[in-house]
């Protein structure tokens, strides 16, 4: 059957297949290499997606947070009704024994918070008061008359709630929480690429038995045939043909078995793509790659060198370590006493209409302006902030706890995952010698029993051996990679070996 490559960038395996299941009826199994595995799963993984959807979500929540100095604009308006009956002082100095007084409020203006706590409100007001004292007004009488101030006001913390760490504590918080998403994304990437090659490797591997097992059938099919003529021949019992038979069934069997091992082997690097085995109308995937030993140069110290600066764990817990660090700072600043400075300053108008009181105010006769100080002691010292202040030191230190705990889990890792690189590499030579051994047994107990010196059931032996010698070399080899794999894990490293970091960066 045609194989058809197919390298798998920035397009699904699905597109592809459906273009060539058009003009065959039987769709060819599809040809994927491991680097166009990587890519797939690097862009049409749901699992990865979700995380990275994960990673925006805190991004965003973070763009939110800087919304604390975002200014607002403010207005508000109001009706006030008063009818009172006054006392004997009041209807003296108002020369009315009632007051009636109906009032109209407007008001707008700007107010936010600065960076340095600074709390802020810049706009004007005015109210339009109608009441019977109004027809009483010398020289001219009116009806109505309009008030307003144009000014700001400043409330400026000096101890508790000051400067940019208590102001912007939540906001650098969650620029530290999109740091540690990053990481998180990291880790789940470089182990779900680790998954996805592991399961290729495995791919390859059943692959490869399913091959040995098809040239064990073609062995046992021809020594039948071989033995056949010799039994009509009457150089041979019927016993050796029954011998040769079981031989056959057995190897067949195991064919169907190696079949099986490939489709489940093949659904499961499916899986890593998100594609659901009907893909693509029964076609089959096909590895393209072959493992091969590596020889790794490294040592134990300059792996871990590269895991403390790569390794996502690692990293991840020094960020949320400078995370605790902005809570104790901020929550430091929440324990001293509340001391404002508080002030404002603005211009006062009077009127007989809005126009005519601004007017008045423009011209800066009538200031009006304040300065002063408030204080706010709880009296118990703060119990809540003292039982922030712990619990935020208590994290922190949890955190480097943590850090130290992840070190050593990631030395041992790497430690571990080092020796067994080495391990399967000398174990895949022992293997490959077995089968070099084998082969040279084979050939000759084949010649033997051509001469009629050996017979069917010590050849059937002898390439059962040799089958087995080279499924446990190919069976290394993915452990090697396998080993490999887990170093690269260990080591943080696996994405920028495969050049895959800037997949994964920042923005």
């Amino acid at each position: 059957m045609k194989t058809i490559k197919l390298a798998i960038v920035g397009f699904g395996l699905a597109t592809a297949l459906a273009a060539v299941a058009k003009n065959a009826e039987t769709p060819p199994p599809l040809a994927l290499s491991l680097e166009a595995l990587r890519s797939s799963v690097a862009t049409t993984n749901h699992a990865l997606a979700a995380r990275r959807l994960e990673v925006e979500i805190s991004r965003i929540q973070a763009w939110g947070e800087r919304g604390v100095l975002e200014p607002a604009l403010v207005a508000s308006a109001g009706r006030r009704q008063t009818e009172r009956q006054n006392s004997i002082e009041q209807s003296l100095s108002q020369s009315a024994g009632v007051f009636n007084e109906q009032a109209d409020s407007l008001s707008g203006g700007v107010e936010g918070t600065l960076q340095w706590g600074t709390q802020y409100w810049v706009g004007s007001s005015v109210d339009k008061r109608t009441n019977n004292l109004t027809s009483l007004a010398v020289p001219t009488p009116f009806t109505s008359e309009y008030l307003t101030f144009s000014g700001i006001r400043i409330t400026q913390p000096l101890l508790k709630g000051a400067g940019m760490d208590a102001v912007m504590a939540r906001a650098r918080v969650a620029d530290v929480e999109v740091r540690v998403k990053h990481q998180e994304l990291r880790k789940q990437t470089m182990e779900l690429i680790a998954r996805a090659e592991l399961a290729y490797w495995n791919l390859t591997l059943f692959q490869h038995l399913l091959g040995l097992r098809q040239d064990s059938v073609a062995i046992a099919d021809k020594v039948l045939e071989d033995n056949r003529q010799r039994v009509a021949a009457g150089k041979m019992s019927e016993t050796e043909v029954l011998e040769a038979e079981v031989g056959l069934a057995l190897r067949q069997s195991q064919r169907v078995e190696a079949r099986q091992a490939v489709l489940a082997a093949a659904d499961l690097v499916r899986a890593f793509l998100s594609e659901s085995p009907d893909w693509a109308e029964g076609a089959t995937l096909r590895a393209t790659d072959e493992p091969q030993l590596e020889v790794l140069e490294l040592s134990f110290a300059e792996s871990m060198g590269s895991a403390i600066k790569g390794h996502p764990d690692y990293l991840a817990r020094r960020e949320i370590i400078e995370q605790e660090s902005v809570r104790v700072r901020y929550m430091e600043r929440q324990r001293w006493p509340q001391l404002d400075l508080v002030g404002s300053y603005g211009v006062n108008g009077i009127g007989d209409s809005t126009s005519e009181s601004y007017r008045m105010a423009r011209r800066s006769d009538y200031e009006a302006w304040s300065v002063g100080v408030e204080v706010r002691i709880p009296l118990g010292g703060g119990m809540r902030e003292k039982a922030d202040l712990r619990t935020a030191e208590n994290r922190k230190h949890q955190a480097l706890l943590e850090l130290k705990t992840a070190e050593v889990e990631i030395a041992n890792a790497l430690h571990t995952a080092l020796h067994r690189v080495h391990s399967t590499r000398e174990q895949a030579a022992y293997y490959e010698r077995m089968v070099g051994f084998n082969q040279r047994l084979l050939e000759s107990e084949i010649g033997m029993l051509d001469a009629g010196k050996s017979d069917s059931r010590r050849v059937l032996q002898i390439e059962q051996e040799l089958v087995d010698a080279r499924i446990a070399y190919y069976q290394s080899l993915v452990e090697h990679k396998r080993a490999w794999l887990d170093w690269e894990v260990a080591e943080g490293s696996l994405l920028g070996k495969r050049e895959m970091e800037p997949l994964f960066a920042r923005r």
